[in-house]
């Protein structure tokens, strides 16, 4: 999970992306002055992802602009399969 300096921008976008179905990003205060932020993105297969970050899957892509405001990030990702799309 990433801490940020500020929750308030977000130049992290892959709305432009055809094969992201959503983008989530969740946060919480930490103790220190930080916000912990986790940013969770759907796609339609892992083809499109490799489309979008290359041929390492676990490698975070990170534009620059959201790197400079983020104090520190993962630099690997996971992925999970989603298995439940409907909890009424």
């Amino acid at each position: 999970m990433a801490p940020v300096r500020s929750a308030t921008e977000n130049p992290i976008s892959v709305a432009h992306v055809d094969a992201v179905l959503g983008p989530d990003a969740n946060s919480r205060e930490r103790n220190d002055p930080e916000v912990e932020i986790l940013v969770e993105t759907n796609w339609r297969s892992l083809e499109s992802i490799r489309n979008f970050a290359g041929p390492d899957l676990e490698a975070a892509v990170v534009p620059d602009q959201a790197a400079a405001l983020l104090t520190s990030f993962d630099r690997r990702v996971q992925h999970s399969e989603i298995a439940v799309t409907d909890w009424r």
